[in-house]
């Protein structure tokens, strides 16, 4: 016998969307200006929408918009899960981008979807308690996104969020 409280039926998107509204809690404690036409809460809006019509839809593109939804859901879910009490100013700046641009079908990467990539890979490394750090501020130079320790070594990343087609169609 199955969890189905676990797996991503319809009837479970309002678990996503009371996640992602505390998310967006936690944003607007740090600052961060989300109104309500945001990209955000339209995502949880969408998602109490599916719940209580209990299914997916079957137009291809509607079920596209929707993938996108739950996977921007779940991974601002995350990047807020890790976010420290006091505000980092450039964490900030990158947020503030992050939670902006319009829910759509996946397609080519804005600046929103980059840095919200870039603010997800960190939360990851953050809960795999690797020695990671992010750059407390960002000056004129080019800086990496990351820094990950490996014992007395350091190495600089760089976050990339694919933009297109990855290969052979």
């Amino acid at each position: 016998m199955t969890d189905d409280t676990r797996r991503l039926l319809p009837e479970n998107l309002p678990v996503v969307a009371g996640h992602l509204e505390e998310a967006i809690g936690e944003f607007q404690g740090w600052g961060v200006r989300i109104v309500r036409a945001s990209r955000l809460p339209v995502i949880v809006r969408l998602l109490r929408r599916t719940a209580e019509r209990g299914s997916y839809p079957s137009d291809r593109k509607e079920l596209a918009v929707l993938g996108e939804a739950i996977r921007d859901a779940q991974e601002f879910i995350e990047i807020a899960n890790v976010l420290p009490a006091v505000p980092i100013p450039s964490l900030l700046n990158d947020l503030q981008v992050a939670v902006g641009g319009a829910l759509s079908a996946p397609g080519p990467t804005g600046p929103h979807l980059r840095l919200q990539t870039q603010l997800w890979v960190g939360a990851m490394l953050t809960t795999e308690e690797q020695g990671a750090g992010v750059l407390a501020h960002h000056s004129d130079e080019k800086n990496p996104d990351y820094i990950l320790w490996n014992g007395t070594l350091r190495y600089a990343l760089e976050v990339k969020r694919p933009n297109g087609a990855l290969g052979p169609q």
